[in-house]
């Protein structure tokens, strides 16, 4: 269970996720995958060069901080 301080800090991360959100997750799938390229088979490859998964992710990040 989250305490409501942790639940607060979250939340308070929402208006920058709505604004930097995709080049933040497009930054950590970058390190991801240079960090462990072995990972790249377990992920669609095609969604990662069109962008669909960090723009899926985003948005989900984003939902979770602001709800």
């Amino acid at each position: 269970m989250l305490t409501q301080k942790t639940k607060d800090i979250v939340k308070a991360t929402a208006p920058v996720l709505a604004q930097h959100g995709h080049a933040i997750i497009q930054h950590f799938y970058k390190r991801m995958f240079q960090a462990h390229p072995e990972l790249k088979n377990i992920f669609n490859m095609a969604h990662q060069e069109r962008g669909e998964q960090q723009q899926a992710l985003a948005r989900a990040v984003y939902a979770y901080a602001a709800n």
